[in-house]
């Protein structure tokens, strides 16, 4: 258990920290947030399939009658702000460095950005091409961060219940 943490520590503040930097514009390599967003995902793969054998095994029911129901009969006002601050966060993240980052590649000593035309790629100066990066890696470190926290939560409330 003292493995994992320490795994998604490590795992957490960097991609926090890189999502930090590309917020000022610096861009860290991408062989340093890669592993990071995988390490993340790994997390998230992990506690859904750990909750998954947990209820097959307890024999807890996969659905319930009204499930918003009984989301709500959990909820406090500590964890609807926290779900609602990061939920915001993700659909601002998501929307704002998708619309304004795009997809861009680069190839034969060109900078390219993915059109309107989801084939079409047209050429765009370097200055536009380091614009955009940073958004991309927001984006690439932003979703495996909010989704392995969630699966880092799901491992460890399964790893810590008694069989």
């Amino acid at each position: 258990m003292k493995t994992i943490k320490l795994i998604a520590a490590i795992t957490f503040l960097g991609l926090m920290l890189v999502h930090l930097i590309a917020w000022l514009g610096i861009l860290p390599p991408k062989w340093f947030w890669l592993p990071l967003s995988v390490v993340s995902m790994s997390f998230f793969v992990l506690g859904c399939g750990r909750l998954g054998i947990h209820q097959i095994k307890s024999g807890t029911p996969k659905t319930v009658d009204n499930p918003i129901e009984a989301m709500f009969q959990q909820a406090t006002a500590k964890r609807f702000l926290i779900v609602f601050l990061v939920g915001g966060y993700f659909f601002f993240n998501f929307s704002y460095s998708s619309a304004i980052g795009g997809v861009t590649k680069y190839e034969n000593n060109k900078f390219y950005v993915l059109g309107d035309n989801p084939e079409k790629y047209y050429e765009v100066s370097e200055q536009e091409y380091e614009f955009r990066r940073p958004h991309q890696v927001r984006l690439y470190t932003g979703h495996p961060f909010v989704f392995g926290l969630i699966g880092y939560f799901f491992l460890t409330r399964q790893l810590s219940k008694p069989e």
